[in-house]
């Protein structure tokens, strides 16, 4: 499996929040229904100072321990300022940090590269990773925060 590698800046995110894992199949059944709540409520629209606006963001972070716990799922968007979040909106920090980056062109592939990426002896910090839904040209990019 090929990836890049690269350093990011801090930068932050809004959205909607999630508490799920990767290990139960009731809470994997979460995730496309949190998705679907998303993209129908138009959560999107909502999000004030967006920086990207043809991005959508989803956040893995507050990890339990590794893949196989509980962590956190924010969909949302980059943004400049969240200072003033309503209806349910939050925040976080994507920290600085170096970030093992693979890419697809299909949303529906995303899965099977999770998949890979949890079988490869990456270096994992487990602290924030990303994927980006870049609208204009259907492309999307899992960001694994590394050593």
């Amino acid at each position: 499996m090929q990836y890049t590698t690269i350093q990011l800046p801090s930068f932050e995110v809004a959205g909607i929040t999630l508490r799920t894992n990767n290990v139960s199949a009731m809470q994997q059944a979460t995730i496309p229904a949190f998705w679907e709540k998303f993209l129908k409520e138009d959560i999107y629209k909502t999000i004030p100072n967006n920086a990207e606006p043809n991005a959508i963001y989803g956040l893995y972070t507050d990890y339990a321990s590794d893949h196989s716990g509980d962590y956190t799922l924010l969909l949302g968007a980059k943004v400049n300022n969240a200072e003033r979040l309503t209806n349910g909106l939050v925040r976080r920090e994507i920290p600085t940090a170096n970030y093992a980056v693979f890419s697809t062109d299909s949303p529906q592939k995303v899965f099977e590269l999770w998949q890979t990426i949890w079988a490869l002896p990456l270096q994992r910090t487990y602290s924030s990773d990303f994927e980006v839904y870049k609208k204009e040209v259907e492309s999307i990019s899992i960001y694994i925060a590394i050593q």
